[in-house]
Order: C-alpha cells, then sequence, then structure tokens
C-alpha cells in the first residue's frame, strides 16, 4: 500500500514537470498556445499572422516578426510556416537582444515539417549575424545538420522523418565543445567531423530558413545556457511529447 502511494505521488510530480524546473539557466521558452499575437496585440487566432511569440523564461527574450510571418495553428498550438511564405521571426528586430551560443548550451524543440527539401533549406534556427553561418536544420529525412562559428558542417543520421509529424529535436554542445543532437530522447550518430565544434553563435536567434524552405509547425522550443543531465533530458523528452 505504501508503495502504491509513493508511486502515484511521484507521477503527480513528474506530471507536473515543465521547463520552469530548469531554473535559472532557462534563457528561453516559447509555449504553444502561450502569449502568440497577431499585430493588433490581441491573442491570435487560427491563419492570423504571428508578431510577437512571448518568452515564458522570465528574461524577455520574446520572438518579433514585422513581415514574413508566421501563422498560428489553433489545431496544435504552434506557429505555421507554409514552404513559399519565407516566414520568419526575430529574436529582436533592432539587434538590440542576442542570445550566445558560447560555451554550453541546450536548445530543444518540438517540430512538424510537412515537405523536406533535400539540400539543407529547411532550418529550425539559425542566427543572422555573419550572413546566417550558424544553424540548425533538416539536411534531408535522414540526417540533420549544424554549422556553428562559419566553420565545417556537422552531421547526424536519423531514422527516416516522416512528414507532418511531430519529433523532439535537441542540440547540445558540453565543456569540451563536443555537440550532440537528440530526436526524441535519443541521441543521434555523428557522421561528420570537423571544426565546427568550437565558436560561438552569435546575433539575432531566427526561427525558419535563410532561403524560406521551412514548411511545417513548431510548438515549443526551450534554451538552457548549459548541457543537461540525463534525468532533465528526460522529464523534457516525456513533457515535449505530452504536447
Amino acid at each position: 500500500m505504501k508503495l502504491g502511494l509513493g508511486l502515484s505521488i511521484n507521477n503527480r510530480i513528474d506530471a507536473a514537470w515543465t521547463p520552469a524546473k530548469l531554473g535559472t539557466n532557462l534563457k528561453m521558452w516559447l509555449r504553444k498556445d502561450t502569449e502568440i499575437f497577431e499585430a493588433d496585440d490581441d491573442l491570435a487566432e487560427d491563419t492570423d499572422n504571428i508578431t510577437k511569440w512571448g518568452d515564458q523564461s522570465g528574461n524577455g527574450n520574446h520572438m518579433l516578426a514585422s513581415s514574413n510571418y508566421f501563422d498560428y495553428d489553433s489545431a496544435t498550438g504552434g506557429v505555421e510556416s507554409l514552404d513559399s511564405t519565407n516566414s520568419r521571426m526575430y529574436l529582436a528586430t533592432d539587434g538590440s537582444k542576442n542570445l550566445t551560443f558560447s560555451g554550453q548550451f541546450a536548445l530543444y524543440m518540438r517540430v512538424s515539417l510537412s515537405t523536406i527539401s533535400t539540400g539543407g533549406n529547411d532550418l529550425f534556427v539559425y542566427d543572422s549575424d555573419a550572413t546566417g553561418e550558424d544553424f540548425f536544420r533538416a539536411q534531408s529525412t535522414t540526417e540533420i545538420r549544424a554549422k556553428i562559428n562559419n566553420s565545417t558542417k556537422i552531421g547526424f543520421t536519423q531514422g527516416t522523418q516522416s512528414l507532418d509529424t511531430f519529433y523532439n529535436f535537441g542540440f547540445e554542445r558540453d565543456g569540451s565543445n563536443v555537440v550532440t543532437a537528440y530526436r526524441d530522447g535519443s541521441s543521434l550518430t555523428k557522421i561528420t567531423s570537423g571544426g565546427y565544434e568550437t565558436g560561438a553563435v552569435s546575433g539575432d536567434f531566427v526561427l525558419d530558413a535563410i532561403g524560406g524552405l521551412f514548411d511545417g509547425i513548431i510548438k515549443e522550443v526551450v534554451w538552457v545556457d548549459r548541457v543537461l543531465t540525463a534525468d532533465e533530458r528526460t522529464k523534457l523528452d516525456t513533457y515535449l511529447d505530452k504536447l
């Protein structure tokens, strides 16, 4: 009886876990169905153009747009871009805010893609400084790529990524400058190597693509300025799965 009660309590505790549990290292948290605004500062309704996605970390790292809008998708609570709309959102349109990926970091997103264009313009995020040479993207249905500090691209092989299906993608860099990619809580196999792992991603943090070819929906974005523990990684993946 006592054991059963303890398991019930633990299950309730785990069910209440959110990225807020990551503490002061949490620097950006974009939540589905939360502070997603249209141009008149009202909460967005289905298909409305999104001008602001409010950061829930308490750091004011809101994502903004004044053109090339994402649309609100009420069915998923996320923001949607179509292949032809060239949608993008900036951390700050005036360059006044930066998220710098220097040292350790962890970036996680819940994403669904409706098309994947082999050749790699399906960017999840990129850095607009230095001609946008820092990025994390879907290279193909079987490969994820990253690039840091305008250096060699790093590739990770993944099981075939189905279209119109949500996945939890994560990228972490540890104190030894080693980058690891994750999909749905499992680390991916690195298939390229080079000088990609040092340096910093700096400048405007941008959702979507340089080439505007992101065709899909983003439900949630979490950025932390350290790597996650194994327990945190598991809890974050479980949290994202429930969205």
